[in-house]
């Protein structure tokens, strides 16, 4: 018997995105096509200022789906983005897609995502995998692990295609919000209203809320299914900035974890800001280590206010698939602090 598939809403978020305005058009078109039966598309705008509300409201006109289209006057980055659009979709939805404006979905994959989750209650958030755009017999990413330290792990990240397949089904730390499927009960226990916390703004999100269903029980899994292609890092264009919010979110969520590595990743992003010349302004390094330096500041402090805003515990990465680092790899990693995947 065929299963009867839920209603679900799509959340794609956008800014500033005339630069890859021919992906966009192919990003919307997929959506419009896919295979679904019941699902609706909340488009929200970050407060756009190169035209690309305007060229995607046009686009939005003639797609043959239900489209809701939300403008916002200022950036409110992934986090606050995503949390308007969940606030604007239909209560009726039983699921949840996150799907990046620099995604391309298969016609597909939708109904296969939210199969793998039906009748399943302890099964969250289901991702698949995603292509490179630029060379789709590579792997963009499987899902995401962390390790100890709280660093960022593509799964199978540049593998040939059929890598994933052979390592696939597995529990993940956390879905990629590139492209994936979560249960919208499971955001309302184990989060509440919106399933991000509004001060993230970006590179703290999905971590956060994958930790936070596997602390409530729930489980997060990746299938060997190929759902589309995405070119990674369309919508970051300043660099210093990305590293900043990197080190930021890296930061905050060290600080409410219960990582017994916590003081370690401290001591080590802080030697890193140091290494600065700070005579030398125009020296690419110092933007670096300035990005280093107020991001550990800065990601304390967000770290603390989650925690007292949200009377929030510490929480416990260790109810979920973590990574395990021994000590002298720890210290190696550190000093290498390799962030790539920001």
């Amino acid at each position: 018997m065929p299963l009867s598939m839920p209603p679900v809403s799509i959340i794609w978020v956008n800014y500033n995105s005339m630069h890859i305005k021919d992906l966009v058009r192919s990003s919307l078109k997929a959506i419009s096509d896919l295979d679904y039966p019941d699902y609706e598309l909340v488009i929200v705008d970050n407060g756009s200022t190169d035209g690309s509300y305007e060229y995607i409201r046009d686009i939005a006109r003639d797609l043959s789906i239900d489209v809701k289209l939300v403008r916002l006057e200022h950036n409110l980055g992934f986090t606050g983005g995503n949390n308007i659009g969940y606030m604007k979709a239909s209560k009726d939805s039983e699921y949840i897609v996150l799907l990046n404006n620099d995604a391309i979905p298969y016609s597909k994959s939708l109904k296969k995502l939210v199969s793998a989750s039906i009748n399943k209650a302890k099964i969250a958030s289901v991702q698949g995998v995603l292509l490179r755009f630029d060379n789709p017999k590579l792997i963009d990413n499987a899902g995401c692990m962390l390790n100890e330290l709280l660093i960022p792990i593509l799964l199978y990240s540049n593998e040939h295609v059929d890598k994933a397949l052979r390592g696939l089904p597995r529990y993940i730390t956390y879905p990629n919000g590139a492209y994936s499927v979560i249960r919208r009960s499971a955001i309302e226990e184990c989060v509440g209203e919106v399933p991000f916390i509004w001060e993230g703004f970006m590179y703290f999100d999905d971590m956060y809320l994958g930790l936070k269903l596997w602390n409530c029980g729930y489980r997060v899994v990746s299938i060997p299914v190929y759902v589309g292609l995405h070119r990674r890092g369309s919508s970051s264009r300043t660099p210093s900035l990305t590293l900043y919010y990197g080190i930021r979110g890296w930061i905050a969520l060290n600080h409410i974890s219960n990582s017994r590595y916590r003081n370690v990743v401290y001591k080590a992003v802080a030697s890193r800001a140091l290494k600065v010349n700070p005579l030398d302004l125009n020296n690419r390094s110092y933007l670096t280590s300035i990005s280093y330096l107020m991001g550990l500041v800065d990601g304390i402090k967000l770290g603390e206010y989650i925690l007292e805003k949200y009377r929030l515990e510490t929480i416990d990465i260790y109810k979920a698939p973590i990574v395990r680092v021994d000590p002298l790899k720890s210290i190696l990693s550190l000093a290498m602090i390799r962030l790539s995947i920001y």
